[in-house]
């Protein structure tokens, strides 16, 4: 018997734990307030060179980064204090959003896309013109000691130039780049006589598949004055994103001599594009699935031809379905090329092509049954285009996608959002019932601590972890059966109240109820049949400030049976006995002396509970049960 029991049974193993007779399948991650692998400080570059400031652009695996800023090259003496330093500069944002808080928040939200692809930057301000400084970078992770750049010998410099200087011909260059979702990257602008490039994040100040460069803010490497050249001059652009420089290209600009202000010109990292974006889904091992492929192209295409590389053993049974009306279903194909890799081959229909930003297709496949449970990456390992021409489209973007494949054992996923919140992501099979435990280290004895129990529903449940993650946070998540029954009463919004059962599946439980703890009689709210292994059940609406619930496993001798009526009056007998014994259902349309029973059905019971099939209830009917 359990009464509003909220603990958890008795550990057993290393990360499982058992309930009576129910062991449950675990597994666990770490969660840490940073990534506890090595950091990598690398591509150090320096950027926006002024008369007052200086910008420093670097790729980092531990996005806790810091700059320290020395005025000579052994670092004998700090600056601090003495500069500003503005991590994740940006101009404004996105100048859609309406200025103020809708413009803070946008400017976040681009600050964190900029993070998550591995790229820092950090603002220096307060310089003096036409003055040498150096600095030194350090990322510190959650755990171990900070990553510091160089690790040695001297520190790294930069000089300002001496002034700003008139310009004649001001000249502005937007720059498009294609890609699915690449708002945050950033692009670096080059020039063999600028000692120095710019740097700017797309989508700030432009439009999200936009960036924008103020050309005169490049200092002459010469002349050390703003960037005044006469005639054509060719620049260099690099889209930098979470792998290396993904795209490149170069721009002509003539600077004239007649007196400009803003001269904009327009143009394209590669004028045809394309880009695909692999889906993500959960399936369930034994189960099909598939995943949707989205194309953006701003040609025409004849042919697709796309390489993807996932873990063999995991998905079969390839298929492409639902291809957009441009394509043919005849000539698609996916075949595979061997180990881990497999080719999916799209072709238009004769006379058309496929352009624009749609759907290409769904892939669908079969999780093999019988696998344990894990994330299964879909990355795309080459991607190549033809247009009807037969000529190929030379800048292409593609984004990976997975699948999480749900079998006996729980999958645990921490998630960061852009405004810094954790989310823990389960995912594990419906109708099941799981705990999640945390620790803040994973030696010693008594180190895990029981957070949450979660009846699943679906095959994916988010949480909103609360603990403190300093230094260090660790879960587990493990499937149990509860045994004794536990209970959990639930208050909703709108104040209604009801309680979370947790049992084992084909056992019977009983709910009771009362007002006062240590006195009068238990009141019974309800028989619950547990076909998985949590049931929720309403609770009374009883007026009373305290009510207490008791709940416990039972097996009726003599049995008992419970009519269940619908609005549609069709109905159902729920019947509960003991388990291993067979009863005879009789029904009659009246009771008394003179009644006649009807013989029904023989239910044979292997738990403690049988449901009968529905009827048609159009008058009053009773019902009996005998053990054969």
């Amino acid at each position: 018997m359990n009464l509003m029991r909220a603990n958890f049974p008795q550990q057993r193993g290393r990360f499982a734990r058992r309930s009576g007779v129910a062991l449950a399948l675990c597994g666990w991650l770490a969660c840490m307030a940073l990534p506890v692998t090595v950091s990598a400080i690398t591509n150090v570059t320096v950027v926006n060179v002024t008369p007052a400031s200086f910008t420093v652009l670097w790729r980092a695996t531990d996005l806790n980064p810091s700059i320290a800023v020395f005025a000579d090259a052994g670092g004998l003496t700090n600056l601090a204090g003495q500069m500003g330093i503005e991590p994740f500069p940006l101009h404004t944002g996105n100048p859609d959003l309406t200025a103020g808080y809708q413009r803070r928040l946008g400017r976040t939200a681009l600050q964190q896309k900029t993070r998550s692809y591995g790229l820092v930057q950090m603002r220096v301000t307060g310089c003096r013109p036409n003055t040498t400084y150096y600095f030194r970078l350090i990322s510190t992770p959650a755990v171990g000691s900070p990553e510091v750049y160089p690790a040695s010998g001297p520190l790294p410099a930069v000089t300002t130039p001496a002034e700003n200087t008139f310009v004649v011909n001001h000249q502005q260059l937007i720059i498009d780049v294609p890609g699915l979702d690449i708002e945050g990257r950033v692009v670096l602008l080059t020039h063999t006589n600028a000692p120095y490039p710019l740097a700017a994040v797309l989508g700030d100040g432009v439009g999200t598949n936009q960036v924008f460069f103020d050309v005169n803010n490049l200092f002459d490497r010469t002349s050390g004055r703003n960037f005044t050249p006469l005639g054509v001059q060719e620049f260099a652009a690099d889209v930098l994103g979470p792998n290396q420089s993904e795209l490149a290209a170069n721009f002509t600009l003539n600077f004239g001599a007649n007196f400009t202000v803003a001269q904009t010109t327009s143009g394209s990292v590669g004028n045809e594009f394309f880009a695909v974006y692999v889906g993500s889904t959960i399936v369930v091992t034994g189960q099909t699935g598939g995943v949707t492929l989205n194309g953006n192209s701003s040609v025409g295409l004849a042919t697709i031809n796309m390489t993807l590389d996932l873990p063999p053993g995991r998905l079969t049974n390839f298929a492409l379905a639902a291809l957009a009306p441009e394509l043919n279903p005849a000539a698609s194909t996916v075949t595979s090329l061997g180990g881990s890799s497999w080719l999916l081959h799209f072709v238009a229909q004769a006379g058309q092509s496929f352009s624009g930003a749609k759907p290409l297709g769904q892939l669908t496949f079969t999780a093999v049954a019988g696998q344990s449970s894990a994330f299964v990456p879909l990355r795309v390992a080459d991607l190549a285009t033809t247009k009807p021409d037969a000529s190929s489209v030379s800048q292409l973007v593609a984004q990976s996608g997975r699948v999480v494949v749900v079998g006996y054992e729980p999958l645990l996923e921490a998630l960061r959002a852009p405004d810094g919140a954790r989310t823990l992501m389960l995912y594990a099979r419906t109708n099941a019932a799981y705990a999640i435990e945390y620790a803040n280290t994973l030696s010693g004895s008594n180190r895990w601590t029981s957070w949450v129990r979660l009846p699943m529903t679906n095959l994916s449940a988010t949480l909103q972890p609360t603990q403190p993650i300093a230094p260090a946070i660790f879960y587990r998540a493990y499937e149990f059966q509860a045994d004794p029954p536990v209970l959990e009463a639930q208050l909703a919004a709108d104040g209604t109240r009801s309680l979370l059962l947790y049992g084992k599946p084909g056992a019977s439980y009983a709910i009771e109820y009362r007002t006062n703890l240590f006195g009068g009689g238990w009141l019974l709210l309800g028989r619950v049949p547990m076909t998985v292994s949590f049931n929720t059940v309403s609770s009374p609406s009883s007026g009373q400030p305290n009510l207490f619930y008791r709940a416990y496993e039972f097996t009726a001798d003599p049995p008992i049976l419970e009519a269940l009526r619908p609005t549609n009056h069709t109905g159902s007998v729920l019947l509960y006995g003991m388990p291993g014994r067979s009863y005879r259902l009789e029904q009659a349309a009246s009771l008394g002396p003179t009644a006649t029973w009807t013989t029904g059905p023989q239910l044979n019971l292997t738990n403690s509970f049988s449901l009968v099939p529905r009827m048609s209830v159009t008058t009053n009917i009773f019902f009996r049960a005998q053990q054969e």
